[in-house]
């Protein structure tokens, strides 16, 4: 049986560490796991400052309300 990784879709070795999601329905590579949730999520890469400038300006209020509306 030649499985898959459902992230970087590379055969996995006998020498893999595997990650199974939603019982056996998905396998990942232990690393390419954390890609994969990374992937799932509305994720933003921010420096300190922007962050701060955002939380100080509260950027998140907009987008909250958008969300909930």
């Amino acid at each position: 049986m030649n499985l898959k990784c459902k992230q970087c879709n590379r055969v996995f070795k006998k020498s893999d560490d595997i990650v199974t999601v939603d019982n056996t329905e998905n396998h990942f590579h232990d690393g390419c796991h954390i890609e994969y949730l990374l992937n799932c999520h509305l994720n933003t890469t921010w420096s300190l400052d922007e962050l701060e400038d955002a939380l100080d300006e509260d950027y998140f209020a907009s987008e909250r309300k958008d969300f909930y509306a």
